[in-house]
């Protein structure tokens, strides 16, 4: 780790805050006789980057690369390019025999009006919550989650739509959008695969929503 060390340091400019990551194995022994022995294992896993206004994160680790932007999202032509000066600073540091799988996420949080202190989710939703009318019965909030595969593209997702505690005449929603596949080699492949992701995220994004909700970001 010492030498990763040196190459990261070298590499990774622009990053004030810099720390060890550390994986934590807990593990719990009861014996026959009744005694109970637990124990935790620290494993150094890599490094953990951030920027000077905690907006963005990097995640060296030995069994991969996790990049994180907060807002302001700068883009997805901009994250690419980084992210591929990031991995090759990984495979300088790592040294990686191969990518198993390659993973993509959006997490989305919009705020959708009430009228008369209820907020109607088909109007600005083609997801979410279905409650049958029933009396004395109101619904204080709902986290759905949806397991999705894209047999012919190998794309396997999940999207979890979830409501947040309402704020005056609000409600915040938040729509978390995933998405993963195991490229079949390094490269110029590697990356195509991610547009794959990203195109596929956008589609999801755009059909979860309807027009009126669209406009709210307009």
């Amino acid at each position: 780790m010492a030498a990763v060390e040196r190459v990261l340091s070298k590499e990774l400019i622009g990053f004030p805050y810099r720390e060890p990551f550390s994986l934590h194995k807990h593990t719990l022994n009861i014996t026959g006789g009744g005694s109970t022995q637990f124990q935790v294992d620290v494993d150094q896993a890599g490094f953990k980057f951030t920027d000077k206004k905690k907006e963005h994160v990097v995640h060296m680790l030995r069994n991969g690369l996790v990049v994180n932007w907060l807002k302001p999202y700068p883009g997805y032509p901009t994250c690419l390019k980084k992210l591929k000066s990031y991995w090759q600073t990984h495979e300088k540091a790592f040294q990686p025999a191969q990518v198993d799988r390659i993973s993509l996420r959006y997490i989305n949080q919009f705020e959708l009006p009430m009228t008369d202190k209820k907020l109607r989710f088909s109007e600005f939703l083609n997801v979410g919550p279905r409650l049958p009318k029933q009396d004395g019965v109101k619904m204080r909030g709902f986290h759905q989650v949806l397991d999705l595969v894209n047999i012919e593209q190998g794309i396997n997702g999940r999207t979890t739509l979830m409501s947040l505690p309402p704020q005056g005449d609000k409600v915040s929603v938040v729509l978390d959008i995933e998405s993963s596949l195991h490229p079949a080699t390094t490269g110029p492949e590697l990356w195509r695969g991610f547009d794959a992701l990203h195109t596929w995220s956008h589609e999801v994004f755009n059909l979860s929503l309807n027009d009126k909700c669209r406009e709210l970001f307009t």
